[in-house]
């Protein structure tokens, strides 16, 4: 068995890596939001290091956003490819979206926080946990936010780590993304190999040979 705080899996769970992104809205991006909302770039911060007080392996969305804008991996125009390549390039096994809603009147605050687990390869849900706090007087956004998180996380992860194992246990799902540079002046459709086969035929060939049950 494996065992951290009060919770034991069995020695067949898995504790995936996590990047955890802020739920962005249309219109925004990841780095829009990191960089313009204090609220959910806080609440992002606050999780991370929740799931790495719990021994988690985690991804920073920061560290991952500044490498992929000093290189090659970020397009001009399109923001809602970027992110999702930020996703599928980042490492992770799961990423968790972050989101945090105020709710401020003459009685004090509370905040509505609410997370949701995805796994990378697929995109399947894998957890969600929507967590509301108690109205306190003159709190701070960040401290109910981590009251919220510390209620909250666990079950959140116990959650994650059972549905993620349970995948893995029957054969993880992948997506393959095959390209081919601008600048070559071969195509899919061109013949290769001793068959002569087109290209695609011949990577759509292999990846049912080398995949679970074709």
């Amino acid at each position: 068995h494996i065992k951290y705080s009060d919770v034991e899996f069995e020695q067949s769970m898995v504790l995936p890596t996590i990047m955890v992104v802020p739920y962005k809205r249309d219109g925004e991006t990841y780095s829009s939001v990191l960089a313009d909302d204090f609220d959910r770039r806080m609440a992002v911060g606050k999780v991370q290091e929740g799931f790495e007080a719990r021994n988690v392996t985690t991804v920073d969305v920061d560290a991952k956003l500044a490498a992929a804008k000093r290189g090659v991996e970020f397009g001009a125009n399109d923001a809602g490819s970027n992110d999702k390549q930020l996703i599928i390039n980042s490492g992770s096994d799961v990423y968790v979206v972050v989101d945090l809603k105020k709710d401020v009147n003459a009685e004090g605050a509370r905040v509505s926080l609410i997370m949701k687990a995805y796994e990378t390869s697929s995109g399947s849900i894998l957890a969600a946990k929507d967590a509301i706090t108690r109205r306190y007087a003159k709190a701070s956004t960040d401290a109910l936010c981590s009251y919220a998180i510390q209620d909250n996380l666990q079950a959140f992860l116990d959650d994650i780590c059972k549905n993620f194992s349970k995948q893995a246990s029957t054969g993880k799902r992948i997506t393959l993304q095959f390209a081919i540079d601008g600048s070559s002046s071969m195509t899919m459709n061109d013949r290769v190999g001793k068959d002569n086969y087109p290209l695609s035929n011949v990577i759509h060939q292999w990846v049912r040979k080398n995949s679970h049950n074709g």
